[in-house]
């Protein structure tokens, strides 16, 4: 699962190379998030981001001085090593904003529940998912209930901010590939290695507009994801169903158009 993979994965940033692929991937998707934030928030905004992780987007929220934050994730060990990173940026006067935290899935429907227990009725600015979404795309059921968690938390007017795999982008080399994967090798040191990975589980490379849930497919980026699995999100029904419960598109865009 998701929590067991983040739960036992170790924030490995900071040992990376300076020239790994994987580095240079983790830099181009922060320069991203930083751009979207930065164009969605603003002085004092109350912020809820949704799949957290270990706090490493805190800079980001910092910098746009927003006035409250609560920060969610379903992995338990991510939260204690989120917190750990506020305290000691606090402690630089890095971070200057109030934050509570929050372990719990964002895809069931108890989660709302959950947060009532930190944040009692509190409505957000902006809410935030940032490279997660997909994990709700295990069934229609829990791809309504994260939408819905997120459109219900929100102020009037407020915004939901994310961002996801492309979808047409990965069926695409999934069906151009000759087996069931595809991904990038590199000679290293007299011996290939693997950058990135994407793997079917099964032998179907067909994918139908009518039944866009639970495709799931395996992904591993070197030093940094371990195999770990997740879903293809389809754009239509994921703004079919925003709208139903409340939100409405503003932007679109592939992370390359950006």
């Amino acid at each position: 699962s998701a929590a067991a993979h983040y739960n036992n994965r170790e924030d490995t940033h900071r040992r990376l190379d300076s020239d790994s692929d994987t580095l240079q991937q983790k830099n181009f998707n922060n320069w991203v998030k930083a751009m979207l934030i930065a164009s969605a928030v603003r002085p004092m905004y109350s912020i809820l981001d949704l799949a957290c992780g270990k706090g490493g987007d805190l800079p980001k929220w910092a910098k746009q001085e927003i006035g409250h934050y609560v920060g969610v994730d379903i992995a338990y060990k991510s939260i204690t090593d989120a917190i750990q990173r506020y305290n000691g940026q606090q402690n630089r006067a890095g971070c200057n904003f109030p934050a509570i935290w929050c372990a719990g899935n964002f895809c069931k429907s108890n989660f709302f529940q959950e947060l009532e227990k930190v944040e009692k009725g509190v409505r957000f600015d902006a809410v935030s998912c940032q490279f997660a979404i997909h994990y709700s795309w295990t069934s229609e059921q829990d791809a309504r209930t994260a939408l819905k968690n997120a459109a219900r938390r929100l102020k009037p007017g407020g915004l939901f901010v994310g961002t996801t795999t492309d979808a047409n982008v990965l069926v695409k080399k999934l069906q151009d590939a000759p087996g069931l994967n595809f991904g990038n090798r590199y000679r290293q040191s007299s011996h290939d290695e693997i950058s990135f990975d994407v793997k079917l589980d099964y032998f179907d490379k067909t994918f139908s507009d009518h039944s866009p849930f639970g495709i799931r497919y395996r992904f591993y980026l070197k030093d940094a994801v371990d195999d770990c699995e997740e879903c293809l999100v389809h754009f239509p029904t994921f703004r079919k169903i925003a709208m139903e419960v409340g939100l409405e598109l503003v932007e679109h865009i592939n992370l390359h158009d950006f």
